[in-house]
């Protein structure tokens, strides 16, 4: 019984993350991180490949930020 309430429990919080997006702007990373670097969360991050941080840079990735 627990178990079913945790799988709903999810599903709502991903709804409810969803829901709080419909207005952000899509951006498709393609390349790797050279330099320092912010991902907000008024923005949904989406990346087709792997994508590394390279030496001597920094990914901020904000709380609340989605990256697909």
């Amino acid at each position: 019984m627990k178990q079913k309430y945790k799988r709903h429990m999810l599903l709502g919080g991903t709804m409810l993350a969803a829901i709080g997006q419909l207005n952000a702007a899509e951006i498709t990373v393609t390349a790797d991180i050279i330099a320092n670097t912010t991902w907000t969360s008024d923005n949904v991050y989406i990346m087709d490949k792997s994508i590394f941080v390279k030496s001597g840079a920094t990914l901020t990735i904000e709380p609340g930020t989605t990256v697909l």
